[in-house]
């Protein structure tokens, strides 16, 4: 790999090439000795603009090279990712499924909460290592990224995309934590707590959606600062592909973070639906005699 300075210095004569055209003409004239009865120029001033052409078009696939890891790394991550949230949606959706076929308002109270847990289990459980799989995946592009922007000698851009793995971290890290207690509490919760559990499941999947909505907010905000701030300096050496070359990247993480804040959505009203079910059931189930007074104090 060239060193950052050998890059810097052929970007240089890239931009520098962009004027040759305008002067080249002159130059020649320039350096042209006139004879008596010839004109004679100076021996391999013919293979100068060859010279400095082939020179340009390193600096070019250099600096295409160099984009080019950055993009893929960038772009092969938030391909993962979103195949990690479809099947995660897929699971998901047959999970409710399962569950709504078989809780009904003739199972007793254990039989629901049991099945309720299993649905917890099944579906929220199951995003935490999601979550920390989507974030490691982050965090290996922005490394990878930095060090491709470092050889490049373009370090002031580190911090811009350090902005992007650093709300990766916080956002995900709070997103797994509210569901990791959605799940432990719903595993340890009791017929007589069920409602109190199912109260704290809501508010816990409220601000589970508030928290993707804010991650995919940020993280767009981050990444596009960061593409915007790339293109200027690799623009001498690219010119007009620069754009397509990294401009795509922001729409396509926005798309990757719609599918993940669909998933969070689609979980929250999901499981708030499945434990309206649950409530309901348990009301039902117990609303005569004795228990069904019980069970009204407790929940109605």
């Amino acid at each position: 790999m060239f060193t950052s300075q050998v890059i810097k210095t052929l970007c240089l004569l890239a931009l520098a090439a962009g004027q040759r055209q305008d002067c080249e003409q002159d130059e020649v004239q320039l350096l042209q000795i006139r004879s008596d009865d010839k004109q004679m120029q100076i021996p391999g001033l013919d293979k100068l603009g060859d010279t400095l052409g082939n020179v340009v078009g390193a600096a070019h696939e250099i600096a295409n090279q160099g984009i080019g890891q950055v993009t893929a790394k960038i772009s092969d991550a938030l391909d993962s990712i979103d195949k990690d949230i479809q099947e995660a949606s897929l699971k998901l959706n047959k999970s409710v499924d399962s569950f709504r076929a078989t809780a009904n308002a003739t199972g007793t109270v254990s039989q629901n909460l049991t099945k309720m847990q299993k649905l917890v289990t099944d579906t929220v459980e199951q995003m935490v290592p999601s979550y920390q799989a989507t974030l490691d995946k982050i965090e290996a592009a922005v490394d990878t990224t930095k060090t491709v922007l470092s050889a490049m000698g373009q370090k002031d851009l580190l911090d811009k995309i350090d902005g992007c793995k650093s709300t990766a971290t916080n956002q995900l890290s709070s997103l797994a934590d509210k569901t990791q207690a959605i799940a432990q509490d719903m595993s340890a919760a009791t017929e007589k707590e069920l409602g109190e559990s199912l109260k704290r499941m809501d508010s816990l999947l409220d601000q589970s959606v508030e928290t993707v909505k804010s991650f995919r907010g940020s993280f767009n905000e981050h990444l596009a600062t960061f593409t915007s701030s790339l293109a200027g300096p690799l623009a001498v050496a690219l010119g007009d592909e620069t754009p397509e070359k990294i401009g795509n990247l922001t729409m396509k993480a926005d798309g990757v973070l719609s599918n993940l804040q669909s998933l969070v959505v689609n979980a929250s009203t999901a499981l708030q639906s499945c434990g309206t079910m649950v409530d309901s059931t348990l009301t039902q189930v117990s609303s005569g005699g004795f228990l069904g007074r019980i069970f009204k104090g407790i929940f109605g």
